[in-house]
């Protein structure tokens, strides 16, 4: 998979980050990572190394639809902050929160550093 993940299960959050080019398959890896006691947990999802996770409008809505069915059948989940290191990821992101703050998933951010995107899920505790 070209992607790594690191869970803490005493803070409650997971660190996704990237190590290649994802597919629509991998996104949906990833968000089967929040499943049963989980869910709650918050998730940083880092593209420093791999290419963001679609290159067009109708791939993001296809994963946005995802989220909000599973949020509608399981629950809330924890705080998701994004980070992008290229303009082009970062307005593919932001496009992705669109999506999701339209289906009423209101928290999940997009950010530049890791930096920024921790301050923002300890802020969500």
């Amino acid at each position: 998979m070209p992607f790594q993940v690191a869970t803490d299960d005493s803070r409650r959050q997971m660190h996704v980050s990237t190590t290649g080019d994802l597919t629509t398959a991998d996104i949906a890896a990833i968000l089967q990572l929040r499943l049963g006691d989980r869910r709650a947990y918050s998730l940083l999802f880092d593209f420093a190394t791999g290419t963001r996770p679609a290159s067009t409008g109708d791939e993001l809505r296809v994963i946005a639809t995802r989220l909000t069915a599973l949020v509608h059948r399981d629950g809330p989940r924890g705080p998701t902050a994004i980070v992008t290191h290229d303009e082009a990821s970062f307005g593919m992101a932001r496009m992705y929160e669109t999506l999701c703050e339209l289906a009423g998933i209101s928290n999940v951010r997009v950010f530049r550093n890791v930096t920024g995107a921790q301050d923002w899920i300890e802020r969500q505790s």
